[in-house]
């Protein structure tokens, strides 16, 4: 099978490589090419029909949802570091 290795990938590093990428040389026309902005997304989606302020709510719900499940492991790495007193740490 000829699979399209960019097909899932997000990543403008990545993507910018792709035959199929198109730049946006104009910051104005932030809805042209490959890379948008979050404004010309939801200008997008409002032209669309759908009820971005709704379907934000639910983008919210699911990040707070995410680290609530994420807070014990992150807790515990923290633990397990040094840093969950107070000392400098990072999370990826």
């Amino acid at each position: 099978a000829d699979a399209d290795v960019f097909a899932h990938l997000t990543n403008y590093s990545i993507n910018k490589r792709s035959s199929h990428f198109v730049p946006n040389a104009d910051a104005a026309d932030d809805g042209f090419g490959s890379k948008w902005s979050l404004s010309a997304l939801k200008r997008c989606l409002a032209r669309n029909g759908v009820d971005v302020a709704a379907l934000w709510r639910r983008v919210d719900d699911l990040l707070l949802r995410t680290l609530i499940a994420a807070e014990p492991s992150v807790a515990a790495a923290g633990r397990q570091v040094g840093t969950a007193g107070g000392g400098a740490s990072c999370f990826e």
